[in-house]
């Protein structure tokens, strides 16, 4: 029900019966339904967004996952705490927090992509890419740096600003399909 109540507030769908639901979820300590909870709650500009950004932010510092809790859509370790801090990073950004809350969450997913460059599950890499395009329309941090890309031991330097995308040409860097 948290993620059709989600579903719903992200199309801009509205009403009481959607209100009467929220409130059944009131006091749910359950990391993912709160981080549901959060954005359902900030992207309506709701009154109680900032009690509920506070609960999200205790519970995100103590949570330790249990062996056989409920986890939504069978998730489990990394990717389901993955998938929770890429909710809460939303949250975080629709209720317009803090660059530092909002900065630590995106360094603590940037920080947990596997081999492939991926974020383990699906679904995690689904809601983590959710996440880092929604961060894209707040400015946090530093707005202008260079971003150094090396392949194959050759190095592009580039100018970047945080205000627009940037395409980079890596072909000469590149030897067939052997990279």
């Amino acid at each position: 029900t948290a993620y059709m109540l989600y579903a719903l507030a992200v199309s801009g769908y509205r009403s009481r019966k959607m209100a009467a639901a929220l409130a059944d979820y009131q006091g749910k300590k359950d990391p993912y339904t709160l981080a549901l909870m959060a954005n359902i709650h900030a992207m309506q500009s709701n009154k109680q967004t900032p009690q509920i950004l506070k609960q999200l932010s205790k519970v995100l510092k103590e949570y330790q996952p249990q062996r056989n809790a409920y986890r939504p859509f069978n998730s489990y370790g990394t990717s389901y705490q993955l998938e929770i801090t890429a909710l809460a990073t939303m949250a975080f950004l629709r209720a317009s927090s803090t660059p530092d809350q909002v900065q630590s969450l995106i360094v603590q997913i940037l920080a947990s992509r596997d081999r492939q460059g991926l974020w383990h599950t699906t679904r995690a890499t689904a809601q983590v890419l959710e996440a880092l395009a929604l961060a894209t329309r707040y400015k946090y941090g530093q707005s202008d740096g260079e971003l150094s890309i090396t392949v194959n031991g050759k190095q592009q330097l580039h100018k970047i600003n945080s205000q627009a995308y940037k395409l980079f040409e890596l072909s000469s860097l590149t030897k067939g399909d052997n990279n």
